[in-house]
């Protein structure tokens, strides 16, 4: 379902006191003894995606930042509502780059795209074969990823 769907209904659960509720799609951390290196969403890297696992298998602080709730998704929204409707955006001069994964469950690429064009100084690089956690992705798209951060800071200092 859409965001603006997702945002009411994440409004209304949290008014009413649900907001502790987890949004749909999503959960607590479950401890998986059949996890695969495929279940994780948010990269693609088969190792790291194992490594993280394990992680949160032996770190209970971990777990906890694992599912979004409705007060969460609530915020986030209002949030996020509050940037895009901001006329200080076009005025900002400190320079920005936004590393845009397009393969992103968790945040809209086309909206973190649409914030950039907003913002006077922002420049977006789009990597279309990465999903949310840049940091831990493939090598090949990692390396490039820091690499064009580096170069990026490297051409505006």
């Amino acid at each position: 379902y859409s965001h603006r769907i997702g945002s009411v209904v994440a409004e209304i659960a949290s008014g009413l006191g649900f907001g502790w509720w987890y949004a749909p799609g999503s959960s607590e951390w479950i401890n998986n003894p059949h996890y695969k290196d495929t279940d994780n969403e948010n990269t693609s890297d088969p190792v790291r995606s194992l490594l993280k696992e394990k992680w949160r298998q032996k770190k209970e602080y971990a777990q906890k930042s694992y599912g979004v709730t409705l007060d969460w998704f609530n915020n986030y929204s209002k949030s996020r509502d509050h940037i895009m409707k901001s006329d200080i955006l076009p005025k900002t001069d400190t320079k920005i780059l936004m590393t845009v994964p397009i393969i992103d469950v968790l945040v809209s690429p086309i909206s973190s795209l649409h914030l950039c064009t907003m913002i006077f100084n922002c420049t977006s690089i789009e990597y279309k074969d990465a999903r949310h956690e840049l940091y831990l992705e493939r090598n090949s798209i990692r390396d490039r990823w820091i690499t064009d951060i580096l170069t990026w800071i490297q051409s505006n200092t």
